[in-house]
């Protein structure tokens, strides 16, 4: 409290200083020293409770000028994304606008499922949100094509590639997310895919005459042109189906598959980083909350975002090493996609028939120019994938 007694009013000094020398003109040293003390322990008393009242004033206009995001999230707090958000993207939005910006993470399906998000920040339940782009095949028509890109770039940078062209230059992608009244601010891109077996795996053809369940319409077609027998199960159910045989493999995002432990009933597992999981998880901001923010505010938060895509990419490429290792740690074995298992899967003698009848479901979806979007989704997929190679 020394900083308090030193700016302290100069006549309330002066008003003490007076008081001790008459007194000393009346009373004997000792009692002068006395309540010489007592007064400045009273006075220094009065300052530390300015000093309080001050600090409670600060902290008071600090909190009321401070936005509180509300953050829906189905996956656990646990999983890689979440703690990547908790961890590093949450703080620096937070540091980036000077505390303007803080968020409450609602991790664990607290508020809404996965497919109940989109809705829930439509509404404005909460603000902010994270959602798979595949559980949206109604409303997103346009970017429910990107599942028709059974190959991907290998490199994480050339997938964000492939994302932001995407949401850059088709205005009916654009137009999909202005219709659920949305604003798309940062897009996680998910490990590659992984084939988890209960059953010794080293190629695609071993899943033939199986059972084996993913997560949209046309990963479940892949399954079934490569002999398999596609089953639909619910992604809280597919442990349990595993473990008693209601389904012999899964086939998901690698880093989920290992969040949720499908490699403890389904030990044997087939990778590529090829293989790519085309839809990623898009955090999605509430538009008329968004466009109630100061432009300086809006402006931060995108150059935020900008570089937390960066950063997670990075996280991905050393999850997958540690993965890796640590499930051949427990006996898991794992083993890499061929080239031709590569081509067989991208399954180009059927394309023409999968796209004709993506086309025809996407234009009864709403989407018109549906073989439009994916002439440009073509263009952008090929750059994508050159910059691999440069």
């Amino acid at each position: 409290m020394g900083d308090y007694i030193l700016n302290y009013p100069k006549h309330y000094i002066f008003y003490y200083q007076s008081l001790v020398t008459t007194t000393y003109s009346t009373m004997g040293s000792q009692v002068y020293n006395s309540l010489k003390m007592r007064m400045f322990t009273k006075f220094r008393k009065t300052c530390a409770i300015l000093g309080a009242v001050v600090t409670f004033l600060v902290a008071a206009i600090t909190t009321s000028t401070a936005e509180t995001i509300r953050y829906a999230d189905s996956d656990p707090s646990s999983c890689l994304r979440c703690r990547f958000l908790i961890e590093s993207y949450f703080p620096a939005l937070e540091d980036a606008t000077d505390g303007e910006l803080q968020v409450q993470g609602l991790f664990g399906a607290v508020v809404g499922s996965n497919k109940e998000n989109l809705k829930l920040t439509r509404d404005g339940v909460v603000q902010l949100s994270a959602t798979f782009v595949g559980y949206h095949n109604n409303i997103f028509p346009a970017q429910s094509a990107f599942d028709l890109f059974s190959r991907g770039p290998r490199e994480f940078a050339n997938q964000l590639y492939f994302y932001r062209q995407a949401y850059a230059r088709i205005p009916e992608i654009q137009d999909e997310l202005a219709a659920q009244n949305l604003k798309l601010i940062m897009i996680n891109p998910l490990l590659h895919l992984a084939f988890a077996s209960r059953n010794e795996i080293e190629s695609i053809s071993d899943i033939r005459g199986h059972k084996w369940r993913a997560g949209t319409k046309l990963l479940l077609r892949n399954l079934r042109s490569a002999g398999a027998s596609p089953v639909s199960v619910p992604w809280s159910e597919v442990y349990i189906a595993l473990q008693t045989g209601a389904i012999d493999g899964v086939l998901t995002n690698y880093d989920g598959l290992d969040n949720a432990k499908f490699h403890e009933p389904a030990p044997h597992i087939l990778i590529s980083p090829e293989l790519w999981m085309a839809n990623p998880m898009i955090t999605i901001v509430n538009r008329d909350y968004w466009d109630s923010l100061p432009p300086h505010v809006q402006q931060i938060w995108e150059k935020t975002s900008q570089e937390a895509e960066l950063e997670w990419g990075q996280r991905l490429q050393a999850a997958r090493s540690n993965i890796i290792n640590s499930q051949r740690e427990l006996g898991v074995t794992i083993n890499e996609l061929s080239e031709t298992d590569l081509v067989n899967w991208e399954n180009a003698a059927n394309l023409d028939e999968i796209e004709t009848l993506w086309i025809a479901e996407a234009r009864a979806a709403g989407l018109e120019n549906a073989a439009g979007v994916l002439m440009t989704l073509k263009e952008i997929h090929q750059e994508a994938l050159a910059r691999d190679n440069q």
